[in-house]
This record gives structure tokens, C-alpha cells and sequence, in this order.
């Protein structure tokens, strides 16, 4: 292993050094799909023209015998062979799915063997057999978004070198722009390794074309010497980054969803008012029960049911009947027929559209072939117009669907209950007399609704549609509740972030 590193340590190149450790499998199922995920990792990080690869065979030779398979190991080697960036993982066999994991180690400045990046994601694979396109197509995908999220993480150190008068970068790939310029601070070493450990920020330096074209220097430098050899500035690579996952998300929407038509968006407006009206029937028993979709289910019975009720209430207790019987129409009833009516024509299109396009995203993620009618953006625009969360729930977003749909149907509420003119039976007169209207609070109530209106419509246009294969349990950032016990002995609750660095 030493001779390895050694040679590792000797060979000629100035881009930085990207390991791919083996990705381990614990059963028949999930080994292929791991030599799979190394593969792609492989691929992806070759081509993207910024690292020096190691080659893999040579690596597992060597990890293979001398037995350094644990993550310490793996880096300590990595440290000795000069390697930049290491990455590691495994897939384990859960039943229904296969759950990856991967991690990215940075083992130079800035990183000093920390990890970057982690990526956990619960893959199901129950419907898809070995040596399938789409078994490659899930593991390529999953390589390049945690490539994507590793390589907006990390930084490479290229370090100044003077030549004749100038200062220059010594670095196969061109450098521009402003960048902060450190300096290692003497003494502060790394006692098992002797690299330093502890560097400073000593100024600004501008680059083109990997030349110093301009200094700015911190008041510990001297104006006279403002670079000196050694120094170094952090280059990133979001740019890469981005790439990457506008890339693979690109590429997926090709694969899963049709070409936008302008014919299925005015399909959906066609069948617009027969979905909504066939809501109550057609979503809970041809939607989520007959795709399996129990959480939907359980979603659509917790959040729609009071609606339905407020509509059969509404549309059974109209007010032509209740003039027939010569009574009293309140405010509040005239308002429940109404939004009977709402809830008949237009209301229940969200439901609609939540159970028939999640099983269709659903298919989109596992690449099971394209699907019919997903990925237009005027459909999505058309939906949210009409309805309350509909172009959410038409990406993929229950929970924003559900957040929406609410915000609508109790602002319309308003709206219709204040505008309600009541009506009085005048038994004198055989005759109706009719109320005064709230119209401050109707505006009020309907200024609201427009500008949620607009956010919607705004939010619906700026998000992807939600086709991202798997569950990813955790990537740079996670939200979490917190409850604790205060010293006063009661209890507090509130929201946390964890953020990896």
C-alpha cells in the first residue's frame, strides 16, 4: 500500500486526485446495483474534466488486500497517496427497496478528512429485475445528483508560483475572477502528518487568465509583497454542479414525459367540470384504492370530507326550497349553496388531479415508460388558476396542494358568506325582504385571495415537476420539531435545521 501511495503521490498532475472506493452490497439484489452506482460515479466524474481519476482496479487490489475496507483507513490511505477527494458507499437490501448510501470525503485544505457530503435515499425496486435499463437508469441518476450536491460542496487549494515578475496559478483548467487569497500559518502542522493544519485569509487577489492581475492585501502583508509563493486561493465547483442537475434532470423529463402540447391542456379543460363533479366517487375508489395509494387516501378522507359535507348540505338546502317552505334564508346558508355549487363545478379538481398524477410521477420516477399528459406548464398554470392547489398537486406537491386548497376554499367562503344578501319572509306582506351585504369584508376577503392567487401561480410556474427517483432521507440541510424542558419545568416546542459543512 505504501509503494501504491507512493506512486499515487509521484504521478504528474495538477488537477486534484478523485478516488471511487468499492460500493458495497449486502445481498444477490443489491451488489449488482451498488458495481452499478460505483460505475456511473466513475463515469460521470471522469467526464466532467476536473479531476484526475485513480484507477479503480488498482485501488481494490490493494484495498482488497490489505483489508482496508473501514472509512478511517480508506482515508488515512488516501492521505498518504496524495488523493484530493474520496468516495464511498453502500446499498442494503431492505425488503421492497434498496436503501443507498454515499459519502464524499475531502482530505486536503480546506476538508482536512472531513466529510463533505452525504446522500441516504430509499430506492424501490420491487417492479424492476436485474440487467433492466431502468435498474442502470435509477443508479445514473442517483450517481449524478450526489455527485451534483458533492461538488457544490467542495474546494480545490491551487497555490501561486512566481515566474520571472509575474504571479500565476500553475493549473491545467483557466481561472477568472476575484478570490479571497490564504497563506498557511507557520507552526499550526498536523502532528501525524506534518501538513499544515491552520491557514488565514491575507487578502484579495484578481485573476485572468491564471495570472495575477491585481492584489489587495490585508494590513498584516506588506504593499511591497502582497503575494508570496505558497500562498493559495479555494476554487469551487458550482458551476459543474449546476450542470450536473439541470443535466440529469433534463434528461430525465426527456426519457418519462411527453413533449408540452397545447391539445392536452385544453383535454384538461374538457373534462375539468365532469372531474370535479365525479370527485366524491371516481378518486377515493378508481384513484387511490386501485393504485394503492393508501396515504392519499387517508389524506383526501382528512381534508376533503368537511368540504363534501358543506356541499351536499349546501345543494340539499337550496334556497329555491326553502322558499317554497317560507322560511328565513340566513347568510350562512345561502353561502353553503354557493359554494355547493363552487364545490361541484370547480372545487373537487384538485383531488382529481392529485390521485391520477401521482400514480403517473410515481411511474415517472421509476422510469416505467412516458406518461401521458405530465410535464406541461400551461396545464400546470391552467390548474392553479381554476382551482385551489391543482397545479401542485399536478407536479407532484401534496403537501403545497393541500396548503393552497385550504387557503382558497376558506377565502372564497369569505367572500360568497360576506356578498350573501340574507332574505327575511315578511308574513304581512307574503314577501321577501333581503339584508344588506359585508362588502368592506367581502373586498377584504377577496384582495386576499388574489394575491394568494398570485403566489400560487408564481410558486406553480418556479417549481420542477417532482419525478426524482426514491426518498432522499437526508442531504446537505434537514428540518426537524424540537420540544424541550425549559428550566422553568415546562415544555417548548419549535422547529430546528441541521446544516452539514
Amino acid at each position: 500500500m505504501l509503494m501504491l501511495a507512493a506512486g499515487m503521490a509521484a504521478a504528474e498532475t495538477t488537477l486534484p486526485l478523485l478516488a471511487i472506493a468499492p460500493v458495497e452490497g449486502d445481498s444477490p439484489r443489491s451488489t449488482p446495483f451498488a458495481r452499478l452506482v460505483r460505475t456511473h460515479l466513475g463515469n460521470i466524474a471522469g467526464s466532467a474534466g476536473i479531476f484526475e481519476m485513480v484507477n479503480v482496479d488498482v485501488l481494490d487490489r490493494q484495498i482488497e488486500k490489505f483489508g482496508c475496507s473501514d472509512e478511517q483507513c480508506q482515508i488515512r490511505f488516501a492521505r498518504d497517496a496524495g488523493i484530493s477527494f474520496i468516495l464511498r458507499g453502500q446499498v442494503k437490501d431492505r425488503g421492497d427497496h434498496l436503501e443507498l448510501f454515499l459519502y464524499a470525503y475531502g482530505i486536503q485544505v480546506p476538508h482536512f478528512g472531513k466529510m463533505i457530503n452525504s446522500y441516504r435515499v430509499k430506492i424501490p425496486v420491487s417492479h424492476v429485475r436485474q440487467g433492466e435499463k431502468e435498474y442502470s437508469y435509477m443508479a445514473e441518476e442517483h450517481a449524478g445528483f450526489f455527485l451534483s450536491t458533492f461538488l457544490g460542496g467542495c474546494k480545490t487549494p491551487v497555490a501561486v508560483e512566481k515566474k520571472d515578475t509575474q504571479y500565476r496559478f500553475d493549473y491545467p483548467l483557466e481561472i477568472n475572477g476575484e478570490y479571497p487569497l490564504y497563506s498557511f500559518k507557520n507552526g499550526d502542522t498536523d502532528i501525524t502528518t506534518g501538513i499544515p493544519s491552520l491557514y488565514e485569509k491575507v487578502g484579495h487577489v484578481m485573476v485572468s487568465g491564471n495570472m495575477v492581475s491585481e492584489s489587495r492585501p490585508f494590513s498584516q502583508r506588506h504593499e511591497n509583497t502582497p503575494v508570496i509563493p505558497g500562498d493559495f486561493i479555494l476554487i469551487s465547483y458550482s458551476d459543474t454542479s449546476s450542470y450536473l442537475e439541470d443535466f440529469y434532470r433534463g434528461r430525465k423529463r426527456e426519457i418519462v414525459l411527453a413533449n408540452p402540447s397545447a391539445d392536452d391542456t385544453c383535454m384538461v379543460m374538457a373534462f375539468s367540470v365532469p372531474a370535479s363533479a365525479t370527485m366524491p366517487v371516481v378518486v377515493p375508489l378508481l384513484g387511490y384504492y386501485q393504485d394503492g395509494d393508501y396515504a392519499g387516501l387517508g389524506l383526501w378522507a382528512m381534508n376533503t370530507i368537511p368540504y363534501l359535507y358543506m356541499e351536499y348540505h349546501g345543494l340539499r338546502n337550496s334556497p329555491e326550497k326553502m322558499r317554497e317552505d317560507r322560511h328565513d334564508i340566513s347568510r350562512q346558508q345561502l353561502a353553503r349553496n354557493y359554494f355547493g355549487w363552487y364545490m361541484l363545478l370547480a372545487g373537487g379538481l384538485p383531488q382529481f388531479v392529485d390521485a391520477f398524477s401521482h400514480d403517473y410521477l410515481n411511474r415517472a420516477s421509476k422510469f416505467e415508460g412516458e406518461q401521458p399528459l405530465m410535464g406541461n406548464t400551461a396545464t400546470a398554470l391552467y390548474l392553479s388558476l381554476v382551482s385551489g392547489g391543482g397545479g401542485h398537486f399536478y407536479r407532484g406537491y401534496r403537501g403545497w396542494g393541500y396548503l393552497y386548497y385550504h387557503a382558497q376554499n376558506l377565502l372564497l367562503y369569505g367572500i360568497l358568506y360576506n356578498w350573501a344578501r340574507p332574505e327575511y319572509y315578511n308574513n304581512d306582506t307574503k314577501e321577501y325582504e333581503k339584508g344588506q351585504r359585508n362588502t368592506a369584508r367581502a373586498y377584504t376577503f377577496a384582495s386576499v385571495l388574489g394575491v394568494v392567487k398570485i403566489i400560487e401561480i408564481v410558486h406553480v410556474l418556479m417549481v420542477d415537476d417532482n419525478i426524482r427517483n426514491g426518498k432522499v432521507e437526508e442531504e446537505m440541510y434537514t428540518l426537524h420539531p424540537v420540544i424541550m424542558t425549559e428550566p422553568d419545568g415546562e415544555l417548548r416546542g419549535g422547529a430546528a435545521i441541521t446544516l452539514r459543512y
